[in-house]
């Protein structure tokens, strides 16, 4: 859900970007977003037009190299997505495949193997079973060795830590439509020096070169025609949370989720993960219910909008969103719609 403030951004002209104001819109951002993040001095940030899987690939492109060992986990749709860019790129790729396990490295008994690899790529958050890593042991790995951290914090930023400082991550990879609730299209990726050091001269990508985005950023500008509005949308929203405190949004966006869980206390429905991000809740229904259904009736005869899953996982969970421009009422409007209908399916 979006805020009244970035809709009327949406609503307006989009104005011309080869200019100084938008140089300034673009500074602004990138300084926000790097503050945002605790990032390091001599840190960058590149912006580009794209969904986040754009900048996924442009990650694997312009920190990695073809037959480059790199290692990734892969706990569900979206670590398989980094698994298969890293695969069509011409990667080595090491696969650790894990089910709901948030010490991911630890689990696999792998903690100190991370000298055999140029990179780390990892999803803070499995959006699609909402499951939350621990980026601090990831980052541990990594920060011993060469090993880049490459982290999608697309559906964590603005719902979890995410700290470039804390968590030794080397490239943080976001996008506008989650937690940032802006119109899909702008995807960023944050880079550390160390990663900035490490970038491949021959990414083999006209579009993803990163060279021509940190050239052209430095003055303000994008190689290619940015998503213009949704610049502007970002300055905003930038703002809005920097003046009220990242300490502070995150809690509330805890607490919003922590209100829909206990509310779920006496509904047959079940978190299918033990480590939940606050951004969403993945839910497990019974048996004999389908998840589906839940999903299609919720926004057919409630008007409340939730994100199904796909592959096997379709009749067996879906996704509550606690992201956004959302309140408690929004959630308590939720879990009486959920009670409603399982009282009926259960009867």
């Amino acid at each position: 859900m979006m805020t009244a403030s970035t809709m009327r951004i949406g609503g307006q002209q989009t104005p011309y970007f080869r200019n100084e104001p938008f140089s300034t819109v673009y500074r602004e951002c990138e300084e926000r977003l790097l503050r945002t993040l605790n990032a390091p001095q001599g840190a960058r940030a590149a912006f580009i037009t794209g969904s986040g899987t754009a900048a996924m690939e442009a990650a694997v492109l312009n920190f990695t190299r073809v037959g480059q060992p790199i290692a990734t986990i892969n706990g569900g749709t979206f670590g398989q997505r980094f698994v298969d860019i890293a695969k069509l790129h011409g990667r080595q790729v090491t696969e650790w495949i894990v089910d709901r396990v948030q010490h991911p490295l630890r689990h696999l008994g792998v903690l100190h193997q991370s000298d055999a690899y140029a990179a780390l790529l990892i999803n803070a958050h499995e959006t699609s079973i909402g499951h939350l890593y621990d980026l601090r042991e990831t980052g541990a790995f990594c920060r011993n060795t060469t090993c880049l951290h490459i982290v999608d914090a697309i559906s964590a930023f603005g719902t979890d830590e995410i700290d470039m400082q804390s968590q030794s991550i080397d490239v943080v990879i976001l996008s506008s439509h989650k937690a940032l609730g802006l119109h899909p299209g702008l995807s960023m990726l944050v880079m550390s020096p160390t990663a900035l050091g490490k970038t491949n001269p021959q990414p083999q990508s006209y579009y993803f070169s990163l060279a021509s985005m940190l050239s052209d950023g430095a003055r303000g500008q994008t190689p290619f025609t940015p998503a213009i509005t949704i610049m502007h949308q970002l300055q905003c929203r930038l703002s809005e949370w920097e003046a009220q405190g990242m300490h502070k949004l995150l809690s509330e966006v805890s607490a919003l989720a922590t209100h829909f869980r206990l509310g779920l206390l006496g509904l047959p429905l079940t978190p299918y993960s033990t480590s939940m991000s606050n951004g969403l809740t993945a839910l497990e229904v019974p048996a004999h219910v389908s998840a589906r259904h839940i999903v299609d009736r919720l926004s057919t005869e409630h008007q409340i909008v939730v994100a199904p899953n796909g592959g096997a996982l379709a009749e067996r969970i879906f996704r509550v969103g606690h992201m956004g421009h959302l309140s408690i009422s929004d959630m308590d409007e939720v879990l009486l719609a959920l009670s409603t209908i399982l009282m009926e399916q259960t009867q």
